[in-house]
């Protein structure tokens, strides 16, 4: 998917952190069977750097008729993509808030600076996505509950937009 684990001690050792890294999704639950095919292309290090992947991807989103190929980062970019799972707009109860967002790579010196706190690698692009997110299932459910009307729900969409494009502009 749109992680990949760094594990500082080697191969299915402990700690692992999960790394952001920019992927592409195939979005449609009626072809699980493509996804699984996906994924397998995708791990395929040979075909990814000559860019099968992502050619996979757009012809089976062709062939779909939706365009259904989706640019995600870590575990909260990209649409219908949230804590690292592909979600239909209906399922956001099954949203696992709880976690994190992903790691960026300066999560990989911790393997020759065992003082350097994994708290400070965290993915900004990441924690920025994961707020949209979640003021948007906000929204969401509000107006579900007939607690804000249509137009309220479509200002308060637009300010989450707001709030991630200027948060993007963030500069650490």
């Amino acid at each position: 998917m749109s992680i990949e684990i760094y594990r500082p001690n080697g191969p299915n050792t402990e700690p692992s952190y999960p790394i952001g890294t920019i992927g592409w999704e195939y979005n449609n639950k009626l072809f699980k069977t493509i996804d699984i095919a996906l994924d397998a292309i995708r791990t395929l290090g040979s075909l990814k750097e000559k860019g099968f992947a992502t050619v996979a991807s757009f012809l089976l989103g062709a062939i779909d008729g939706n365009g259904a190929v989706c640019p995600t980062y870590g575990l909260w970019a990209g649409q219908g993509w949230a804590g690292g799972q592909r979600l239909a707009s209906s399922e956001n109860a099954a949203i696992r808030w709880e976690k994190e967002p992903c790691y960026n790579s300066s999560i990989t010196a911790i393997k020759d600076n065992p003082n350097l706190l994994p708290e400070s690698c965290y993915s900004l692009v990441d924690a920025i996505t994961k707020t949209h997110d979640w003021m948007y299932t906000l929204a969401e459910n509000q107006l579900a509950a007939n607690q804000i009307s249509e137009t309220q729900y479509k200002n308060a969409l637009l300010a989450a937009d707001v709030v991630m494009l200027q948060n993007h502009g963030v500069r650490s």
